[in-house]
Order: structure tokens, then sequence, then C-alpha cells
């Protein structure tokens, strides 16, 4: 082999790698896991201490604080979509095709950091609705989920999943979407040869084989009822359901990582495996940058955002934002506060 296709060889295999590192990434945040921890109270905030320099028309108040957008932000919206088999277009609109899981990864360029931020499925927002043709039908108040059924195809409903996150952030740009569906959960367990963990919730009316109490390695079958059931599964929010799918991520990128040093030819195994599950705007090569900066980027805390579960009208339930919660999140993630 000559040294120039050597050379390529080994770029190739590289721009590979990361791929699969960002893919995984973007898996582990499709899986939902939750932030549940606030920021101390006692950390020093980022403050621009002169005006000086400020452009005046830059400034925006948020929560009756004065504020300014940091420079270099890169947002990217990841989905679980509540569909099986592989990613298809929806035939009819009924209510097919839910995000279950919603979550942003945000990357500030300039302090070399990343947070995610989760959105609860059940959170109350006005959306655009639209039919068929894709016309819109007017605004709707209704659980974000419920945005992704919007369309006869996949790609439309991440459209308008972008478009009413964007809008619940204050118009917030979104870079690029991955989504993945519930059937890549048996494949992402497979791909790991089973995930162990302790069941701590009463599946009794979900899953019999998945016993309170007991520590287990999850078959692919469980893999998906312990990472998706929600209704028939101890209090049937989907807050505790966030904490399961913690847990097993937790657990599954150690043996996916031991699986990669192992075998280099796990990373064509996996791809191949997903793909099929996996929708994106991203190309292989905004994928690579975004893996690459993640493993350089320090990860911090992102704000929770709190609020009140209720029973809807029609039986679902009902989560309302805490709007002091919504500002704080959107301050610390997009601004720069100003004195």
């Amino acid at each position: 082999m000559s040294i120039k296709k050597y050379d390529e060889s080994r770029k190739k295999d590289f721009h590979k790698k990361l791929v699969i590192c960002g893919v995984i990434f973007l898996i582990g945040i499709a899986l939902g896991v939750g932030m549940f921890c606030f920021l101390s109270p006692d950390e020093e905030k980022e403050t621009i201490s002169t005006m000086d320099t400020i452009d005046k028309r830059d400034i925006v108040e948020i929560g009756g604080v004065k504020c300014v957008p940091k420079e270099d932000v890169e947002t990217y919206l990841f989905l679980g979509v509540d569909q099986r088999g592989e990613l298809t277009k929806v035939k009819k609109f009924d209510g097919t095709g839910q995000c279950d899981v919603i979550q942003l990864l945000v990357l500030d360029n300039t302090n070399k950091t990343y947070s995610k931020l989760v959105i609860n499925r059940d959170t109350m927002v006005d959306m655009t609705t639209y039919n068929e043709k894709g016309q819109s039908l007017g605004e709707v108040n209704a659980q974000i989920a419920l945005a992704h059924t919007n369309g006869d195809v996949a790609d439309f409903g991440n459209k308008v999943t972008i478009e009413t996150v964007s809008k619940l952030l204050y118009n917030q740009p979104i870079d690029g979407y991955v989504s993945l569906n519930m059937d890549s959960i048996p494949a992402i367990n497979n791909l790991a040869g089973g995930v162990t963990v302790t069941i701590e919730d009463d599946f009794s009316a979900s899953d019999k084989s998945l016993k309170k109490g007991e520590t287990v390695k999850l078959s692919d079958e469980q893999a998906y009822h312990y990472v998706h059931d929600r209704q028939n599964v101890a209090d049937g929010t989907n807050v505790n359901r966030m904490k399961r799918q913690t847990m097993y991520l937790s657990n599954l990128k150690d043996i996916l990582l031991g699986k990669f040093k192992e075998n280099g030819s796990f990373i064509n195994q996996a791809y191949d495996s997903l793909e099929k599950y996996m929708s994106t705007d991203l190309t292989p090569r905004m994928m690579s940058r975004i893996a690459l900066n993640l493993t350089k980027y320090e990860e911090v805390n992102a704000p929770v955002l709190t609020g009140k579960n209720s029973m809807g009208e029609f039986g679902f339930i009902e989560f309302r934002l805490d709007q002091s919660s919504l500002d704080k999140a959107v301050r610390e993630l997009f601004y720069d506060e100003v004195k």
C-alpha cells in the first residue's frame, strides 16, 4: 500500500470513529438522560462588568434581568420518537409519532463547555398545527410531544418540533437535529450484549419478568420496556421514566466504549444497526465535528425546567412550566448577564 493510500485509509477510519462517537452521544441524549441537579447557589455566574463595549441594541431583558447573547453557541435537538420498526412515513394524522424524549444539546464554543437541557414531553406549549399538505391550521395549546405528529413524513414532524422548541425558548435558533425511534432501544441493547440494571419500580403491569428489587441483565425486549414504558409503571410520570433512562445509559456507555476499544470493526456494526432507525439533518462531517468538540469540552449541569403536573381535560398529564424556571434556563444557556 502506498503512503498516500495508507494516510487516506487512516483518515477514513478516524472520521468513521468520530461519527460513531457522535451517534452514540446522540443515542444517549435520545434515550432521555435527565439532568436533575440545579447549579450550586454559591457558583459564581459569568457577568459582563461593563457596558462600554456592549452595543445597547443587543441588550435584552429576560425575567427582569438584562442580558446579551453569548457570542458563539450551537444548539442541536435530539428526539426519541414513539414509533416502532424502521423510520417510515406517517400514513395518517392519528396522533402516532409523538416525541417521548426531547433534549437540547447546547455547545458554548467560547467557554469550551456543553450542557443538555431536558424538556418534559408533557410540557404544554402554544404550537402551530398543519394539515397533510403542510398548510397551517392555526395554533393550539397542547403537549409539546404532539408537535412531531404533524405532517405525512417523519422529516416534517421533526421540523415542526424544531419550530416549537425554538419558540418555547424565546426563538433560539436550532442548528440541527437527530431523532431515533423506539426500536433503536433493542438494537442498542443488542449491540451492548445486554445492560445490567437494578429494578426499582413495579413493572408487573408492563413486563412481569422485570421484578422489583432484582438486578438483571436486560434482554432486548426487557430493555425496550425498561426504557420506554411509562403509563403502567410506578406513578406513570415521565419524570420517573427519565430516571430509569439515566441509569440505563450510565451503564450502557461503559459497555459500548469497551467494545470499541476491543474491536475496531464494532464501529461498522454499530452504524449499520442504528442507521435505519435514525433521521437527521446533520452530515457526517458535522457530526464528526460535534463529536470531536465533545471530547474536548467540559460538561456543565444544565438548569432544570420545573413546573407542575396535572390531569388534563382528556385524561392526559399536562406539565405546566414555571415561568421563572424557563427564564433562568434561557439566560444561563444562551446569554451573559449584564451588571
